[in-house]
């Protein structure tokens, strides 16, 4: 919420489920779940 204050031009990802299809680039493999994700509105 505070990142959310700070950028207010900013949508923020930050629940596991909204996060879950940003875990891999292409390489599937390697997954890993990211902190947030934001996008400019």
């Amino acid at each position: 919420q505070a990142l959310q204050q700070q950028l207010p031009d900013l949508d923020i990802l930050h629940r596991p489920e909204e996060l879950r299809p940003y875990e891999c680039d292409g390489l599937s493999a390697y997954r890993t779940t990211p902190m947030l994700v934001a996008f400019p509105r």
